[in-house]
């Protein structure tokens, strides 16, 4: 694990654990059951990304970022080139005769 992996997973800690205190930190005897759901509902997210980010590290951020450029094609033109190039390469075992 690199520093910028751990920079990453730390981040994805510290939102977690704000999203865990977003619900604790409004007082449930003061507020409305319908507020308290409003109030969980914004922490449940953050949550979700913070685990999210702890258990992958940067490579959420490299997908998001691969997702958002222009080239976010691309992985799938260079798969389906390696695909066509190994049906070329190798026959299959229906044309062979025996």
């Amino acid at each position: 694990m690199n520093r910028n992996d751990r920079a990453w997973r730390i981040a994805g800690f510290m939102l977690m654990a704000a999203g865990y205190a977003v619900p604790l930190a409004s007082d449930p005897w003061l507020a409305r059951e319908a507020q308290h759901a409003v109030i969980v509902l914004v922490g449940m997210p953050l949550a979700f990304a913070g685990a999210l980010l702890m258990v992958q590290g940067d490579r959420v951020i490299r997908s998001l970022r691969v997702e958002r450029g222009r080239h976010r094609e691309l992985v799938l033109a260079v798969r389906a080139r390696r695909r066509a190039r190994r049906r070329v390469a190798r026959p299959s075992r229906r044309s062979a005769t025996p």
